[in-house]
């Protein structure tokens, strides 16, 4: 693929001091306010790459990623929660989560996560059916593995602060052989 003519790839601009993200995102500011200036005078249909646009918008997202403080690199996170959301019919034997409250849990310990300023690094998501039906409200918490039943909106700052934050998993909540 040729390259735009004036364009010059970040890499070639390395100077001592700067590391590679930083002068990429410095070249994308600049190439974003250029852009912006065209947009504004009505004549990028005629002056630009589409394919520069779609890096340049490409650029921008990454951009804006940084300045909210997410890592350019793989997210890794410390924990990662499912909570059951399943549904099954009224009556049925082995009973079902979502008809204990579970879509509470999980609006509320992800409102709880934000508040502790855990939301970056804490993922709390609805799941299927985690298999332990007759416990719950259920979730799982990993990498760990730590399996809470019967677990109340209440118990919510709990876990937070005990397990999430302090490393402690709280045992009256924890479903025994898992």
């Amino acid at each position: 693929m040729a390259q735009e003519e004036g364009f010059e790839p970040p890499t070639s601009r390395l100077t001592a001091g700067c590391s590679t993200t930083e002068l990429l995102l410095n070249k994308l500011v600049k190439d974003l306010k250029s852009l912006a200036r065209k947009i504004s005078d009505d004549n990028i249909v005629k002056t630009e790459n589409p394919l520069r646009i779609k890096l340049l918008a490409a650029g921008l997202a990454v951009y804006s990623a940084k300045k909210r403080g997410h890592s350019l690199s793989t997210m890794k996170l410390k924990n990662h929660i499912f909570i059951c959301t399943n549904q099954r019919p009224e009556g049925h034997p082995r009973g079902c989560c979502q008809s204990k409250s579970s879509e509470d849990l999980v609006k509320s310990l992800k409102e709880g996560l934000s508040q502790a300023g855990l939301a970056r690094e804490v993922r709390a998501q609805k799941a299927g059916c985690l298999d332990v039906c007759e416990s719950g409200p259920s979730m799982v918490v990993y990498p760990e593995g730590v399996w809470y039943g019967k677990v109340k909106p209440d118990d919510i700052p709990e876990i937070i602060q005990s397990h999430l934050i302090g490393g402690k998993p709280v045992e009256r909540l924890r479903i025994l052989g898992k």
